[in-house]
């Protein structure tokens, strides 16, 4: 099973690579983000520091053991939604809150393959805020305040973690999809997507970009 996470800030453009994926058959449908599973992997993150500095070896022998374990964890989990929807070959999950994870989330799950879409500050900053006007608007509560600095902070951080990995291998495993080049070459870099994926993206369900 080849487990592919998308990530990135929110109004990005990960739900529309999220359909491109899921368009072929034998991936799973669009899927809400799992918390759940986020919360996972923050807890093999936490656990790695309080197994040096507290629980030494009272629990897991050593860090490769805790990894070990957690690696077991996160795939029971995936197994598991993978046989929901009976995905023999792919599972596509996207995750905005996971994406500043997903250089922990390759330390259990190394096989695994990431995405992470680049869209431009400006554009992406101007579409949250037209979502947190339309939140007010509802009645809704609004998630993205008129507070350029912060939106600006926010949404460096989403791309910190995976640019300032040391594991040479998580870039292997990596691809960085810019939205803008998406929308005005989708056939190039649709074919980019399916190479680095191994799903074919020829056929299937259609998909508008």
């Amino acid at each position: 099973m080849q487990y592919i996470f998308i990530g990135g800030p929110p109004r990005c453009g990960g739900t529309l690579i999220n359909s491109i994926l899921c368009s072929n058959t034998k991936t799973n449908p669009l899927l809400r983000e799992s918390h759940y599973f986020r919360e996972l992997i923050q807890l093999y993150q936490r656990s790695k520091s309080v197994h040096s500095s507290l629980e030494e070896t009272h629990y897991f022998e050593n860090e490769a053991a805790l990894k070990h374990f957690s690696g077991e964890i996160a795939r029971r989990f995936l197994e598991i939604v993978a046989k929901r929807y009976h995905c023999k070959e792919y599972l596509v999950l996207k995750s905005v809150s996971l994406t500043p994870l997903f250089p922990v989330l390759h330390e259990v799950l190394p096989s695994a393959k990431y995405i992470i879409v680049v869209r431009d500050p400006r554009d992406t900053i101007s579409s949250q805020l037209n979502v947190g006007i339309k939140q007010e608007k509802l009645g809704k509560h609004n998630q993205f305040l008129r507070d350029i600095e912060k939106l600006a902070k926010d949404y460096m951080q989403y791309y910190a973690a995976a640019a300032t990995s040391n594991d040479r291998s998580f870039y292997s495993c990596l691809l960085y999809v810019k939205l803008e080049d998406l929308i005005h070459n989708p056939i190039r870099n649709i074919a980019d997507i399916g190479n680095f994926t191994s799903i074919s993206l020829t056929s299937g369900k259609s998909v508008s970009v």
